[in-house]
């Protein structure tokens, strides 16, 4: 499959230019569009699939199936356990007077810079949690396809690091205020955060693509 993919070089175009739309389209699905009701465990799996699919497919020939194999599940595993690791104390961007301390429980990854909490603006800690929060959920997957292709690794690394704060940050310029109408697909900033988190994360996975297949 890897390698008729390979050769197949319209089709392989066509999906490597997809995945960034495709991204998209599972984390805004991850954060409640769309489909209500769905399965956390189900959307973190088909978020997390191609991350590992890329990983699995950049060792392949280069050791043991079977370490390839393990390689492909920790991915995934990581990847599981980090798109569902909270962000909702950051995705605000200080449009929210809940904090910790002050009616909302710190994320589990918070811990890692709670000191900072009064010590800097809100808007610079919200995109920093965002920063980390981003940087764990495509780490494992940045390390699996950087021990072959370093440069390709940093891309998958700074999709998630990066691009999770830029893409709320880009959300709340588009709409800037909070306010009380209708939920919809695409009308809040954290809606637009949530599609445009997928769309870089997946982009830095896209450009690792290219180099794997």
């Amino acid at each position: 499959m890897i390698e008729s993919l390979s050769h197949n070089t319209a089709l392989h175009m066509a999906v490597i230019a997809a995945l960034p739309i495709i991204g998209g389209l599972l984390s805004r699905w991850h954060g409640g569009g769309f489909i209500g009701g769905s399965p956390k465990i189900l959307k973190a799996f088909l978020w997390s699939i191609l991350f590992a699919f890329v990983s699995f497919a950049a060792h392949w020939g280069h050791a043991d199936w079977k370490i390839v194999a393990g390689i492909g599940l920790g991915v995934l595993a990581w990847c599981m356990v980090f798109k569902n690791t909270g962000h909702g104390g950051g995705m605000d961007l200080a449009h929210s007077v809940k904090e910790p301390g002050a009616g909302r429980t710190p994320e589990k990854l918070e811990y890692l810079i709670l000191w900072l909490h009064g010590r800097i603006d809100q808007y610079r800690y919200d995109l920093l949690l965002l920063t980390i929060i981003g940087a764990f959920s495509t780490l494992a997957p940045a390390i699996a396809i950087g021990w072959i292709h370093p440069l390709h690794g940093i891309a998958v690394f700074l999709g998630g690091a990066i691009g999770k704060p830029l893409g709320y940050a880009i959300g709340w310029k588009v709409y800037p205020r909070r306010d009380d109408r209708k939920p919809d697909d695409f009308d809040e900033a954290t809606e637009i955060g949530e599609f445009l988190t997928g769309v870089f994360a997946y982009g830095g996975l896209a450009i690792a693509a290219s180099a794997v297949f």
